[in-house]
This record gives C-alpha cells, sequence and structure tokens, in this order.
C-alpha cells in the first residue's frame, strides 16, 4: 500500500459518520475472513493496513470522547 493510498484512507476516515466508520471496520473484517485462505500475503497485509487506519480513527474519537 501506498503512502498516498494511506493518507487517503486516513482522511476519508477523518470526515466519515461514526456508524459508516464501524460499518466499514465490519465489512473490511468480514471480507478479509471469508477471502483469507486465497490471499496473498501481501494482499493479506492490505487488509490489515486499512482495517488499522479505520480503528486507529475509532480509537481517536473514543479517547477523545473518555475525556
Amino acid at each position: 500500500m501506498k503512502k498516498k493510498d494511506i493518507e487517503d484512507n486516513q482522511i476519508v476516515a477523518s470526515i466519515m459518520e461514526w456508524d459508516d466508520l464501524a460499518s466499514i471496520i465490519i465489512d473490511l473484517e468480514i471480507e478479509l475472513y471469508s477471502l483469507y485462505e486465497y490471499l496473498t500475503n501481501k494482499e493479506i497485509n492490505h487488509y490489515e493496513k486499512l482495517i488499522s487506519i479505520y480503528v486507529l480513527e475509532k480509537d481517536k474519537r473514543i479517547g477523545t470522547l473518555a475525556y
């Protein structure tokens, strides 16, 4: 995954509504789980990076709400 792709996904995640953010995390995890045996290590890594971008945004929001 290129740096530009990561930055673009971070921007998208930062402006998503809460329910859309949760939905994309769930959808990506389900997709990864269902395709896991068919994916290459590079493709798995790509999914994991995408998931981590959206989870990080979720964690930022939860952290902000906790204070």
